[in-house]
């Protein structure tokens, strides 16, 4: 097996070859960058806006990988660490879960969700949507999922859906707006939704929590809201702690993941990497209550 750089390590790489999480690691995916240093032509950006491997989302990736293992829709358990493990439609047939992802950047860990069997809903913004995360999908879609797993790549700007969320508070929700580009977040049956390194930006910290409050409000009773995992790398306290403790305000529910269970899966997956490798990466699962 490859053993895998940090991605603080990798940067400066126009072309990324990383292997998957165990029990995976034979397969690797090549991974399209923009850095600083790289130019790569398009707008030339740095490498700061997710046209670069983030190490929170090699950490998150490693974790789900263990987490939730391979069995998406015949194990015999109702619910896996939070997460639906079965889904029945109308004649009681067993559904994909689906994942959503908010801030996909270079496309890693949907490739990894795909490969265990997940729909994966890849969404990000341009330039980035363009430059690098549907080249890297529709590139490396082929080697993963095992004819199981699937990716669709999505345009979806938290801004916008903070508009509409702001709207139907403001209607009292007595009229909610459902836009048709963004149904399939209330209509797809989301199950999970994962987000790397996306705390970055005071301004877009209250349109992050409005969008995953916009999913998260289901009509449905049978349905639980989806089940959220938040990987960061804490560069800066104060605005982590603003953003983690916005989302407590807003009725999610924060639970940290133990460092010793991150430092166990590190340890055993083979990547080689100490302490100082990935200093600094949090977990954070959680779910609106309401």
């Amino acid at each position: 097996m490859d053993k895998p750089l940090p991605a603080s390590q990798t940067k400066h790489l126009t072309n990324l070859s990383h292997p998957l999480p165990p029990p995976h690691s034979n397969i690797s995916v090549n991974l399209r960058q923009i850095s600083s240093s790289s130019g790569g032509g398009g707008t030339g950006t740095t490498g700061t806006t997710g046209t670069t491997l983030w190490l929170s989302a090699q950490i998150l990736s490693l974790y789900l990988s263990s987490t939730l293992g391979t069995s998406t829709t015949t194990n015999n358990k109702n619910n896996c660490n939070g997460v639906r493990i079965n889904r029945d439609d109308d004649e009681g047939k067993k559904k994909q879960k689906v994942v959503l992802e908010l801030g996909s950047g270079i496309g890693y860990t949907p490739l990894v969700l795909a490969n265990l069997g997940w729909k994966v809903l890849a969404s990000d913004i341009e330039p980035v949507l363009s430059e690098v995360l549907k080249p890297n999908i529709e590139y490396n879609k082929r080697i993963v999922g095992n004819g199981i797993g699937e990716i669709e790549v999505r345009e979806l700007d938290w801004i916008y859906i903070d508009k509409i969320q702001n709207d139907n508070q403001n209607n009292d929700m007595k009229d909610t707006i459902i836009p048709d580009d963004v149904k399939y977040l209330k209509e797809e049956g989301i199950d999970m939704i994962i987000m790397s390194d996306t705390f970055y930006s005071l301004s877009l910290i209250r349109p992050l929590w409005n969008t995953l409050l916009y999913i998260s409000q289901v009509k449905d009773d049978d349905n639980k809201p989806p089940v959220i995992y938040i990987s960061l790398e804490r560069r800066d306290s104060l605005l982590i702690d603003h953003a983690l403790e916005t989302g407590k305000k807003m009725g999610f529910d924060l639970k940290k993941v133990n460092k010793s269970r991150l430092i166990k899966e590190i340890q055993s997956s083979g990547w080689g990497w100490e302490g100082e490798d990935w200093d600094g990466v949090e977990i954070w699962k959680c779910r609106w209550k309401g």
